[in-house]
Formats: structure tokens, sequence, C-alpha cells
């Protein structure tokens, strides 16, 4: 089985794309994200140090 990962903002528009790719076979993963937020160089550099 295909494996994907979806950002998930909590609208129609992620959930649709999910839904549809879960139809086509694939093991799908939300990562919920708020769109609001500010993407910097603070941000990226919490997320690097987070996935070591």
């Amino acid at each position: 089985m295909k494996k994907v990962l979806v950002l998930y903002s909590g609208g129609k528009d992620s959930m649709l794309s999910a839904m549809l790719l879960i139809e086509q076979g694939y093991q799908v993963f939300l990562v919920h994200y708020d769109n609001s937020l500010e993407i910097g160089n603070h941000n990226v550099n919490n997320w690097c140090s987070y996935r070591k």
C-alpha cells in the first residue's frame, strides 16, 4: 500500500483531497497545520530540531 502525507488545515479542500486519496488505495497520514501562523526561519529551525 502506498503511503502519503497530507497537510490538513481542517478545511473542505484538504479533507476532500484526503478522502480521494483513501479511495484510490493510499494510506493517508494527516498533519494538521494552522495556516494563520507566519512561517519564518525561527519556525523552520524549531521544526528541524524536532525532527532530529
